[in-house]
């Protein structure tokens, strides 16, 4: 299957083979960020470079495993352990559940920080 991809203000549209190129167009696609050169991979890291030090970005490269460790483990929590804690053990705790959700919105904007250092780091 061969895809083709034309980027016009902020959308992308692509076409693909079969039903849904000719139903529905492609697969269709915006972006907020219309410079695929700021959200490429091989985007420049000037911005983060000048914003923190050396030994800040050392330090939060080291924690970047450790925070997607947590957010991941937190995640499976909320998907798949919360079914099983309130299947077989039908706590009353409704904080437990809320405070997870808001503690995954706050690991998940750590983890992209941090894995953003982590890759200026490795370049």
């Amino acid at each position: 299957m061969y895809r083709t991809i034309q980027i016009t203000n902020n959308r992308i549209y692509s076409w693909t083979q079969g039903p849904i190129a000719t139903n529905m167009g492609g697969e269709p696609g915006i972006t907020i960020v219309p410079n695929l050169l700021v959200t490429g991979i091989n985007a420049p890291s000037i911005w983060w470079r000048k914003r923190l030090s050396a030994n800040l970005q050392r330090f939060l490269a080291t924690l970047w495993p450790w925070i997607f460790a947590i957010t991941v483990i937190n995640g499976v929590f909320l998907v798949i352990g919360s079914v099983i804690l309130v299947y077989f053990f039908d706590p009353n705790n409704p904080d437990l559940f809320t405070n997870s959700f808001f503690f995954a919105v706050v690991s998940l904007f750590l983890t992209i920080f941090t894995g953003v250092v982590y890759d200026i780091q490795r370049d």
